[in-house]
């Protein structure tokens, strides 16, 4: 231990910390051993970027040292994710304890940066720490663990490829969800073609253990296979590569306006941040795909006829909406027309009502309701608003709200 150096004892003597709380699951819950651990993870962190910006050296731990450190580790690609790790700690774990629950979401959260440190520290320094990570139980459904198992066997599967082969399309990335298989992380990863005519509708899913930026419009090389799962044979697609390629067209777009898209001067989107508690829905609910997407509006002219939509709207002096959720299935979503539930409505009509958890929700108003403008809209949220701000989509669910001259586009948000 004497020819150990002292950057590495500290890393060590963190590491050590960490891994027995870990061990203890057995004795404490999951959210007093969450508590423990983030209250490790600032200098656990720290010490590495102090390793790192000394190139594998001896440094000593100052509190210039590790700003110097923290600024170089910003300016190198490679280390983005530990960068953004080391903010995450700042504004969320600095001198507080949080609660037990904010705990465990937070290290739920927090789960992947710890494997990518893990697998970083002993591919590029032989330093092996948090040998019992995958001892911390990670909130996952049970039922989904064949499901994903598969799919990284066939992720797997096509690493040895000939890149030469493969052939690539443009796409907005919208949302990308790590999960975790034997130690290793992988991505699913949700995206719709780049053309000015794709909308949310478009939506496909693919899987993938290459970190892809959400950041740009990209270029994949995607593979169509199946799992076969439950006495099934389900398609799934899976990412090969990737690079970023934003179209020219983008450029020259960005300076056309739309008079019917809420713009502020400089022609960037409009948007407010609602911060809503539990959202109840009731809707008449029908299940769509990305080959049938085209019959949603035949199925509002179906309520519409059948005075569905009538009775709606006299009955409960609501607002209509049109609500999109996805499935686990990449193919198919539901898609729902209905209203919001409140405490003053009880609905007498046969329809199903869900519950959205409590959110924060990014809201951008289209005038009127014309399809080619809405649909105009989503593209310029997922191409300009999502690329540009620092949020991302938290649920897979989304609406929108149509008042008798407006339509509103209500999204489900957390800071990235």
């Amino acid at each position: 231990m004497d020819n150990v150096l002292q950057i590495d004892k500290q890393i060590l003597n963190s590491d050590k910390i960490i891994c027995r709380h870990i061990n203890n699951l057995c004795n404490s819950t999951r959210g007093e051993i969450s508590q423990d651990i983030l209250s490790q993870l600032r200098h656990f962190v720290e010490h590495i970027l102090l390793k790192i910006y000394a190139n594998g050296n001896d440094i000593e731990d100052t509190q210039d040292n590790v700003k110097q450190a923290v600024k170089y580790a910003k300016n190198q690609e490679w280390l983005r994710y530990l960068s953004r790790f080391h903010h995450f700690l700042q504004v969320s774990v600095s001198h507080r304890t949080l609660e037990e629950e904010n705990s465990e979401r937070l290290m739920l959260k927090y789960y992947e940066y710890l494997l990518r440190i893990k697998t970083m520290l002993h591919d590029k320094y032989s330093l092996d720490v948090l040998y019992n990570l995958e001892q911390f139980p990670i909130e996952t459904d049970e039922s989904l663990n064949e499901y994903y198992l598969k799919i990284v066997q066939k992720v797997d599967e096509y690493k040895k490829s000939s890149k030469n082969m493969y052939k690539y399309d443009r796409f907005y990335i919208q949302n990308i969800k790590p999960f975790f298989c034997n130690n290793k992380i992988y991505y699913e990863v949700a995206f719709i073609p780049a053309n000015d005519k794709a909308s949310k509708t478009d939506r496909i899913i693919a899987f993938t253990d290459r970190e892809i930026t959400d950041f740009y419009a990209v270029k994949l090389a995607i593979e169509d296979d199946y799992i076969e799962i439950f006495d099934k044979c389900m398609p799934i697609r899976i990412i090969l590569d990737w690079e970023v390629s934003i179209r020219p067209c983008e450029f020259k777009n960005f300076s056309k306006a739309n008079l019917d898209i809420e713009v502020n001067a400089n022609n960037i989107l409009s948007y407010r941040i609602e911060s809503k508690d539990i959202i109840k829905i009731s809707a008449f609910f029908r299940k769509f795909n990305i080959e049938n997407k085209d019959e949603i509006p035949k199925y509002w002219k179906e309520l519409k006829e059948s005075r569905t939509l009538e009775k709606i709207s006299n009955n409960y002096k609501k607002d209509l909406l049109g609500i999109c959720i996805g499935t686990q299935s990449d193919f198919e979503y539901k898609y729902g027309i209905g209203i919001e539930q409140t405490e003053d409505v009880e609905t007498n009509i046969e329809m199903e009502t869900i519950e959205i958890p409590k959110s924060a929700w990014v809201v951008f108003k289209c005038k009127g309701q014309d399809e080619k403008n809405i649909n105009e809209l989503w593209t310029r949220i997922y191409k300009e608003f999502f690329i540009t701000s620092s949020y991302k989509q938290c649920m897979d669910i989304d609406f929108e709200l149509y008042d008798d001259e407006n339509t509103e586009i209500w999204i489900p948000i957390s800071k990235e």
